[in-house]
């Protein structure tokens, strides 16, 4: 996941362009710009944002972000934590016996969920 800060930004044009290097009107701006919004629905008042509010870069399709752009610092210890996580739930079962078929499908569920969210969220 990528993010920004607000840095006085007027607009969400303002914010397009300054992220995406996209002028208001130029090719995929408005999709940048709809992307951003369904992705951060406080921008709709950006305008009374405090600078450095986080904003969510969500992936758009043939549009790069610039430099100015960060990865989430924390997202590589998160993943690591979700995915030991669902690794270490024990499964408790007697000696030769099979583990509980409930727990079974909870722990899977688990272990799927953090997969998808490491596939969303990943690098």
């Amino acid at each position: 996941m990528q993010f920004v800060q607000l840095q006085g930004d007027s607009s969400v044009a303002a914010l397009v362009q300054r992220v995406y290097g996209l002028a208001p009107g130029a090719a995929g701006a408005a999709v940048a710009q709809k992307a951003l919004l369904a992705a951060n629905p406080h921008l709709s008042n950006i305008s009374q944002l405090p600078t450095g509010t986080p904003v969510v870069l969500p992936q758009v399709t043939g549009i790069t972000p610039t430099a100015a752009v960060q990865a989430d610092p924390r997202r590589t210890t998160l993943l690591t934590t979700l995915s030991g996580l669902a690794a270490a739930v024990p499964l408790p079962a007697a000696s030769g016996s099979k583990p509980d078929p409930t727990q079974q499908a909870a722990v899977t569920a688990l272990q799927t969920d953090v997969a998808a969210f490491a596939k969303q969220f990943g690098t």
